[in-house]
């Protein structure tokens, strides 16, 4: 079993990118939404390209508490 970071996978596997484009997720809920819309996309590329699977994915949530503690105090 790897543990593929998406950010460092990406300039071999683009399509990994999709999953944290910038300002599309600006909540919780709408990152969920988008994330499952578009999984089935990147296990398929990771498949054909990696001969893996992707078992799941998870927010880097200490980035968006940060901000919104920042910005909401």
């Amino acid at each position: 079993m790897f543990l593929f970071v998406a950010a460092q996978v990406s300039r071999d596997e683009p399509t990994m990118l999709g999953l944290d484009l910038v300002g599309l997720n600006p909540t919780f809920a709408a990152g969920k939404e988008h994330t499952e819309a578009f999984l089935p996309t990147v296990d398929k590329a990771v498949q054909q390209r990696f001969n893996s699977k992707v078992l799941g994915v998870w927010p880097a949530a200490h980035k968006w508490f940060s901000v919104s503690q920042r910005f909401l105090g």
